[in-house]
């Protein structure tokens, strides 16, 4: 039996995203293998220092260490950068409690990465998010293109307030200052702001220099980084990583039930997007491509999903409102992962419209299991899952005219998509993917 512990990225059983399933189905593959498996989670507390800083619990043989973070005494550097000496030395003490054999790194990860290079204990890092090796967290500059610069305090801060404050001046002025201004200035508001939401937007630029740290001291530390895709492995040579640092295994998912696509003939064709609503996700695109596809009858758009936050419901809630609730358009609002079959079943093309980097694509390989070809964007991970004319799409990022060009021609082609379906499949199950990163593990 071995030890393993896992980091996981924020909560592990609270909002299910593709890295909090990526851990649970780890968690349990390792367990049913007869292995020790331990989680620490972060929880963030609001506006006070946490004196509590670890509670436990247990979820389906699963140890879970919860860790409350800032701790006491951390200044805002130390929270926003992650390098703190205070943090690294309270990880490493869990840690050393801990004893584990191995640990897979998905969250918390400059101190993580610090830590096991104190401890000298074999590590593995798990990029599943371009927040990994951005500041902002999505590689996506103010105009919409995907960022392939390399990070920098040059670069970074001016380009976060920037797309923060798209449409406002202030923005715009804030991000030609140099960024010994922002330091300043950042340093004296977060002692005293009598500015309210002025002096709020005045310290993004610092606060994002400061994250930029904390991602810089972890890539220039960390001894093995897992890329889920050839798009991630490229950001991270970007980032300054090594290419001999980087391994690049794709995700494997829980395979889904296939099922087949029926009376399609006699019916409109039914798009669907699947995952969280937000602005770099692309989905208020689908409501312009479907309006401009002038699809008629011919098909449908069933979202099934949520925003997370207020800042992306008020942003979707003005498309809503925009579309004027076309007879096309179906939202289904939140969903637990165990409808997933379920959903899929009733769907005919997953639609993947995203702008930004999209690490790897796991509703992709979703739709293939379920034997639904998927119509995405050139964004990354998902467009390297698709063939594209065999069991799928791929159109430019961001191009709203060839998207509804590729919407219209398959809703007057259902014979394209009974094709397609026919070829798609499982490309990895999770437990293939769990022996190649055991193996990496152990060669470690």
């Amino acid at each position: 039996m071995k030890k393993f512990l896992i980091v996981a990225p924020g909560s592990y059983d609270g909002h299910i995203g593709g890295g909090q399933k990526y851990v649970q189905d780890l968690a349990f593959e390792l367990l049913s293998r007869g292995n020790s498996v331990t989680v620490i989670e972060e929880l963030r507390e609001k506006n006070q220092h946490s004196t509590n800083q670890t509670s436990n619990r247990t979820i389906s043989g699963v140890h879970i260490i919860s860790v409350h973070f800032p701790l006491v005494g951390e200044s805002i550097k130390e929270q926003k950068s992650q390098t703190g000496q205070q943090r690294r030395e309270f990880l490493q003490d869990i840690i050393k409690k801990i004893a584990p054999d191995y640990i897979h790194i998905n969250g918390m990860i400059p101190p993580m990465v610090a830590a096991c290079n104190v401890l000298n204990i074999p590590y593995l890092v798990v990029c599943h998010h371009p927040g990994e090796v951005c500041p902002k967290g999505d590689l996506l500059r103010w105009d919409n293109s995907i960022c392939n610069e390399k990070p920098s305090t040059n670069i970074c801060p001016k380009c976060v307030i920037r797309c923060q404050k798209r449409n406002n001046l202030v923005g715009t002025v804030l991000s030609y200052m140099p960024i010994f201004f922002h330091q300043f200035v950042g340093q004296i508001l977060i002692k005293h702001n009598p500015f309210g939401y002025l002096g709020r937007v005045l310290m993004i630029p610092w606060f994002a220099h400061l994250k930029l740290l904390g991602l810089k001291a972890y890539l220039k530390e960390a001894k093995k980084i897992v890329a889920p895709s050839n798009a991630m492995a490229k950001a991270l040579i970007n980032s300054g990583v090594s290419q001999e640092h980087i391994a690049i295994v794709s995700h494997g998912i829980t395979p889904l039930l296939q099922s087949e696509i029926k009376n399609l003939e006699n019916r409109p064709l039914k798009f669907a997007y699947v995952g969280r609503i937000d602005y770099a996700k692309g989905v208020h695109l689908l409501l312009e491509a479907m309006e401009l596809a002038d699809i008629n009858k011919r098909a449908e758009l069933h979202i099934y999903g949520d925003t997370t936050n207020k800042s992306d419901e008020k942003f979707w809630q003005k498309q809503i409102k925009k579309a004027k609730k076309p007879p096309w358009l179906h939202l289904h609002g939140a969903f637990n992962h165990s409808d997933i079959n379920k959903i899929y079943a009733g769907i005919d093309v997953l639609l993947l419209p995203s702008i930004y980097l999209e690490v790897f694509g796991l509703v992709v390989a979703e739709a293939m299991s379920a034997g639904r070809p998927a119509l995405v964007t050139d964004c990354g991970g998902p467009s390297q899952q698709v063939t594209d004319g065999v069991d799928g799409w791929v159109v430019d990022a961001n191009d709203v005219g060839k998207l509804a060009e590729k919407i219209r021609w398959l809703s007057k082609n259902p014979s394209v998509v009974l094709e397609a379906a026919k070829n798609t499949r499982l490309k990895k199950d999770h437990k293939q993917y769990v022996d190649e990163i055991e193996k990496l593990l152990i060669s470690l």
